[in-house]
């Protein structure tokens, strides 16, 4: 892989271009002065460069095997199956929803740590859990 840190940007902010362009076949080490030669061939864009860079703009490319597949929600287990009820551990604090008056609670669920609440709104809390607020 070839850093970008020399190279004309193609976005209009540095921030968002990318850091590191490749992979690139080494062709050729010059162990004396620290530079390598890359086969830039295959990328048109790059045709008007020098292929000779210092080994601090080069670093090695790794193939990455594993697939993120993205993070899964853990659905909780009902208290009554015919009803779809949960059970409510701590009823920890509320809040307005904001811009409307809309109450919600946070609500740690039996059987889960503290760390797993969720925002529950006033509808869907039984009455007799809200009488310490």
């Amino acid at each position: 892989m070839m850093s970008t840190k020399n190279l004309l940007a193609r976005y209009n902010s540095s921030k968002l271009s990318p850091k590191w362009k490749g992979p690139f076949e080494v062709t050729k080490e010059l162990t004396f002065t620290q530079n390598v030669e890359l086969d830039l061939s295959e990328n048109p864009d790059l045709a008007n460069i020098s292929p000779v860079f210092h080994t601090s703009l080069i670093k090695l490319y790794f193939l990455n095997p594993i697939k993120f597949t993205g993070s899964k929600k853990t659905k909780l287990g009902s208290v009554d199956e015919k009803e779809n009820r949960y059970e409510v551990e701590t009823v920890m604090v509320y809040r307005s929803e904001p811009g409307t008056v809309l109450l919600q609670y946070k609500v740690i669920w039996k059987g889960y740590n503290y760390h797993q609440y969720e925002w529950v709104n006033d509808k869907d809390i039984d009455h007799s859990l809200k009488k310490d607020f």
